[in-house]
């Protein structure tokens, strides 16, 4: 049970904007900001992308009015940007959490896709704005697949909710539950509860303590991941017990 101080509560104000389709909702929400300020927990939802981006500009594609695509703005201020992976933490596990609430057993793929044992759901983007070094605004981006039950062909293995459970879900409900447990979440890491975040986030990891294939750009290796540490970095013990540590793009899953 996660305990938080109501005394220091930050609620989230800001409003929902909905849109029948724009070219992304991270740019949209960027576009509002540049005309004039926007209260923390505003949220830009599309029912289609025609632009939408993943992490380091990959293509997020999915089908018009199927998938829940949005991006939400949070005001961390006195978060250091060495801390802005935090960000990525709370938000995968209020997408984890979401998804245990309508009983669909996830794992977080390093550093912030949302998987269903092998095959993916959900994709985070997000984009801070850093002045004096911290982080003055985020501008989250998420991509969750919902009613959608077929897929492009060149989408290595996705799966969406309706395809797990084999129903349709009300999106709008979906997105409270998600801003309940962000919200929460994001209270734990302004009181600096970061331990807490950490072990759970790590809790949750895609393939971690298991031995699997892995490749550097250079050459592919049996390792399991041992941890993540605060500034996103992963940690693997290779099988002959050597540790390496990998940033973001440095290292990648096979896929068997």
């Amino acid at each position: 049970m996660l305990i938080i101080n109501a005394m220091s509560f930050r609620e989230f104000s800001g409003e929902t904007r909905e849109y029948n389709e724009i070219g992304s909702t991270n740019e949209e929400l960027n576009r509002l900001l540049g005309i004039g300020n926007l209260e923390e927990g505003t949220v830009v939802r599309a029912g289609f992308q025609s632009a939408g981006k993943g992490y380091q500009g990959n293509r997020w594609l999915a089908e018009p009015l199927k998938n829940l695509l949005f991006s939400i703005l949070l005001k961390p201020g006195s978060l250091t940007a060495d801390k802005a992976f935090h960000l990525s933490r709370i938000v995968s596990i209020s997408l984890v959490e979401t998804l245990d609430k309508q009983d669909i057993n996830t794992s977080i793929k390093w550093p912030n896709d949302i998987f269903v044992k092998s095959r993916k759901i959900s994709g985070i983007l997000i984009e801070n704005s850093i002045i004096r070094n911290r982080i003055s605004q985020s501008v989250i981006g998420v991509g969750l697949n919902v009613n959608q039950v077929k897929f492009d062909p060149g989408i290595p293995s996705p799966t969406s909710m309706c395809l797990e459970k084999g129903c349709h879900f009300d999106m709008k409900l979906l997105l409270d539950d998600f801003r309940t447990a962000l919200q929460a979440w994001y209270q734990i890491l302004l009181e600096g509860n970061e331990k807490l975040i950490m072990d759970v986030y790590l809790n949750r990891l895609y393939l971690r303590n298991l031995m699997s294939e892995f490749s550097d750009g250079k050459s592919a290796f049996i390792a399991s991941i041992r941890n993540v540490l605060p500034g996103g970095e992963l940690e693997i013990l290779v099988e002959d017990g050597e540790v390496r540590r990998y940033g973001f793009k440095e290292i990648e899953y096979v896929q068997s």
